[in-house]
């Protein structure tokens, strides 16, 4: 539970008149917010890169659920049969969920994982 600070109560961690604010932000101004964020990281962690290995929004998606509690390298050598099995994403849905753990069982945790990735 997200504890209370000197700005008052708390919503999810942030306080409210922040939450409130983030709430109210259009969308022109949350991309600007995001630019400035990343322009910002690029000049503090020059070189930063991603190593998993994806080509589309989709792919990010699986591939950063699989990375939790495991090592990117393990992601990489499990996600491209499951890309090629699986393409596109609608294969992915109309596979069984046992399918599915079958090739993520090696990431741990892959009973969660796959049913967080068969409900995307």
């Amino acid at each position: 539970m997200a504890k209370a600070d000197t700005l008052g109560q708390t919503t999810g961690g942030w306080p409210r008149r922040v939450a409130g604010a983030l709430a109210a932000e259009t969308l022109t101004a949350r991309r600007q917010r995001a630019a400035t964020i990343a322009e910002r990281l690029a000049e503090r962690c020059p070189g930063a890169d991603c190593s998993l290995r994806f080509s589309d929004p989709f792919q990010l998606r699986i591939t950063t659920i699989l990375s939790a509690q495991c090592t990117e390298k393990r992601v990489n050598l499990v996600t491209p049969g499951l890309f090629e099995k699986w393409q596109p994403p609608a294969k992915l849905a109309a596979a069984s969920l046992e399918q599915i753990e079958k090739i993520f069982q090696s990431t741990g945790f892959f009973r969660a994982k796959a049913k967080d990735i068969k409900g995307c």
